[in-house]
């Protein structure tokens, strides 16, 4: 799958679910940080992981959102890269098995 799509699709996921505003979205960038920069709680990655899941038909388990976690500031915080990484890995891990089992 290819990264540029996936990453405007967790982007697009990211915008829709926290209803940023116009602001918001004009300054996104890969190193933004979802709780620090957009506003997004606790329960807001707990649903955008879901919806990730979803969208990319992959499993993500709490273990892997919590190794995403960083500390801006003395806040845990996970920036927009960090959740793109791990959702790609997942895409190429399911892929591999996939043409494994052909």
């Amino acid at each position: 799958m290819d990264p540029y799509i996936v990453a405007e699709q967790v982007i697009d996921i990211i915008i829709e679910q926290l209803g940023l505003t116009d602001d918001e979205i004009e300054n996104i960038r890969l190193d933004t940080r979802l709780i620090g920069d957009l506003g997004a709680f606790y329960l807001d990655i707990a649903d955008l992981t879901e919806t990730f899941m979803e969208t990319f038909n992959i499993s993500i388990s709490n273990e892997e959102v919590q190794s995403l976690v960083s500390e801006y500031d003395f806040v845990p915080d996970i920036e927009i890269q960090s959740f793109l990484g791990l959702i790609m890995y997942k895409i190429e891990e399911k892929e591999r098995r996939g043409k494994g089992e052909q």
